[in-house]
């Protein structure tokens, strides 16, 4: 019963990695049209392409493990995979610390950083020590210090989401991917326990649940953003 779960777990996941990776590669096709380039500022194109971009490779990678392990029935550390979730991982950190601080400088209601700084190291800490606890390899400790970097350099996506909704900012879509990290992050922490004592059960099934609603989060935030362009573009030339 619990493994026919988790392979059905597995394939619902890999369903919505296919997804997330098939509309981000339609929204990074979608930023260089003409007309819609103009609707951004060069800083905001550079962080919306890497951004999605970055998310997409990470979605890309579920993929490929899924497919190698279902077909060769191997996985090893440091594969293909891997070189999609370390790549992708960079390039969804990244433009996420660019367009935090973006919004911290424009708030016209000057918030202090410093909370969040201090909450961050915090779960940077927390993510470390449980992977020292189980004697994690190198790539372990990567995934969950950059998991716990992303989802804090994400949070300003919530913080200020009704000043970007009430400005009508395409960045008021991104909203999404702060609840799909959170997600993910806890994914990691669960199997973080699960892997090293080689079991699955309720929290394996919560953990892949976990997986499939973050692809689905990340999924929906890029459809979103694509009728979002598709509006604007057609304003743009009604206008």
């Amino acid at each position: 019963m619990v493994v026919e779960l988790q392979s059905t777990l597995n394939l619902v996941i890999v369903v919505f990695a296919s997804l997330t990776a098939f509309l981000g590669i339609i929204v990074v096709n979608t930023l260089f049209r003409n007309k819609l380039k103009e609707l951004f500022s060069d800083a905001q194109f550079f962080i919306f392409f890497f951004l999605v971009f970055g998310y997409s490779l990470y979605a890309l990678g579920e993929v490929t493990w899924f497919l190698i392990l279902n077909l060769f029935q191997i996985y090893s550390i440091g594969s293909m995979p891997d070189i999609y979730w370390v790549s992708g991982t960079v390039l969804m950190l990244l433009p996420l610390i660019a367009l935090s601080r973006r919004l911290y400088r424009t708030d016209s209601h000057y918030r202090n950083p410093f909370p969040l700084l201090v909450f961050g190291a915090v779960l940077l800490l927390v993510a470390l020590f449980s992977v020292s606890l189980i004697k994690g390899s190198f790539l372990d400790y990567y995934y969950a210090g950059i998991g716990a970097l992303i989802l804090v350099a994400s949070i300003p996506l919530f913080i200020f989401y009704r000043m970007l909704q009430s400005s009508g900012s395409f960045e008021a879509n991104l909203v999404y991917l702060f609840f799909s990290n959170i997600c993910f992050l806890l994914s990691q922490f669960l199997y973080t326990y699960i892997v090293p004592r080689e079991i699955y059960g309720s929290l394996g099934v919560l953990a892949d649940s976990m997986y499939a609603l973050g692809y689905f989060l990340s999924a929906f935030a890029f459809l979103m953003l694509l009728i979002k362009f598709y509006s604007s573009s057609r304003k743009q030339v009604v206008a």
